[in-house]
């Protein structure tokens, strides 16, 4: 699978994660493995609820959303992202996602620092 980053295209990952996804959101949340590998881990999240607060010391993250509105909180930072939408979130900020208009599905990638 393709490295996330600001070039990512939505329309893509959509192609790649279709085979995995459900045909429709029973839970509140789906959440699936894409890859983890090489201090990479990539997550499909398909989610109606929003997503706590967390902080990473170790790793960089970020994601696209594929569908879906939603409000980020990181810190006293607020951006709000819709389809195609890539945030990259610097490491020991706490952040959260709140969904505006879901579910929304996103692609979160998380890599390893050294």
């Amino acid at each position: 699978l393709p490295l996330l980053n600001k070039y990512s295209s939505a329309e893509n990952w959509l192609r790649i994660v279709q085979s995995v996804l459900p045909e429709k959101l029973e839970d509140d949340m789906f959440v699936r493995s894409l890859r983890n590998e090489n201090g990479v881990e990539q997550i499909l999240i398909w989610t109606k609820i929003d997503y706590p607060d967390e902080v990473h010391s170790d790793e960089q993250e970020c994601f696209i959303v594929l569908q879906g509105k939603c409000r980020c909180y990181i810190e006293d930072e607020v951006i709000e992202l819709g389809p195609g939408g890539f945030l990259s979130i610097p490491m020991y900020k706490h952040h959260d996602v709140q969904v505006l208009e879901g579910p929304v599905m996103a692609v979160v990638q998380r890599m390893k620092v050294a």
